[in-house]
This record gives structure tokens, sequence and C-alpha cells, in this order.
């Protein structure tokens, strides 16, 4: 299971937050603090990140490619 540091508190408690209505495996998971459930609906530009820690919810930021020069 990978965390994530949250970019608020700075803890690696950070998980990933996933949409739609859960079903067994997704509340077991949820339970185990190894995702975060984010709701039926995902809105555009929804938080892709949660911290188990102080709740605060991000965005992932794309790296940017290596340029092949």
């Amino acid at each position: 299971m990978r965390r994530y540091i949250c970019p608020k508190c700075k803890q690696k408690t950070g998980v990933r937050l996933v949409y739609g209505y859960p079903g067994d495996e997704m509340r077991e998971q949820a339970e185990r603090g190894e995702i975060a459930l984010g709701g039926c609906c995902q809105p555009i530009g929804a938080p892709q990140r949660e911290c188990l820690s102080c709740e605060h919810q991000w965005n992932i930021v794309p790296r940017k490619p290596l340029s092949e020069e």
C-alpha cells in the first residue's frame, strides 16, 4: 500500500481518494486505511488524495516530462 506525504501536515498518511458507490471490498479497504472514500459522484477537479491524519484533500501535480535534448 502506497502512502503519500500530506502537503499540509507533512505526515506520510495520505491515501488515494476513491469515488463511486463503495462495494464490500472498497469499504474494507477504507476501514483498513488503505483508501479514503470520496462519495458517489466525482466532480470535475475533485481531489485525488486525502490525509488520514488531518483530513486535508489535494490534487496530484503532474511532473513535467524530461526533455529529450
